[in-house]
């Protein structure tokens, strides 16, 4: 290899690495809560989102909350609760689901401000959510 050749691969390497460090920051700049979620739906409707979230999966519970229980600002689960958006699980990520259940994550997918639509939909906490397509633990 000439030397010309190493320098062009180094530079080629090091643009490569800057511009993946560049989409990182970007995608973490764009992680979103339940709540902003809900009070800009029309923004987000039918849009990839990264939320971080805690998640309550279990029987007739599909829920990312804005907060923990032993956080969350008084004790109300209203329905249609703001600091609540649902969570569709497809089959291929229910065990990630019931592992991190309880705990914050960061859930990738598509929002949709109404996710049940005509469907009848058990354990929703809004008429709000996201189809995830992955499920992992928030740090």
């Amino acid at each position: 290899m000439t030397s010309k050749h190493t320098v062009g691969v180094k530079l080629a390497a090091v643009a490569v690495l800057l511009v993946c460090g560049v989409a990182i920051v970007r995608s973490e700049g764009r992680v979103l809560t339940p709540l902003k979620l809900n009070t800009q739906s029309s923004t987000y409707d039918q849009k990839k989102v990264v939320v971080r979230a805690w998640l309550d999966y279990g029987f007739e519970r599909r829920h990312l909350l804005q907060f923990s229980p032993s956080e969350r600002p008084g004790s109300t689960e209203d329905v249609n609760d703001p600091s609540c958006t649902s969570i569709e699980v497809p089959a291929r990520l229910a065990s990630a689901a019931r592992k991190l259940n309880h705990s914050y994550v960061l859930v990738s997918g598509v929002f949709f401000a109404d996710l049940a639509g005509e469907r009848v939909f058990l354990g929703l906490c809004n008429k709000s959510g996201v189809r995830a397509s992955s499920i992992k633990a928030a740090s």
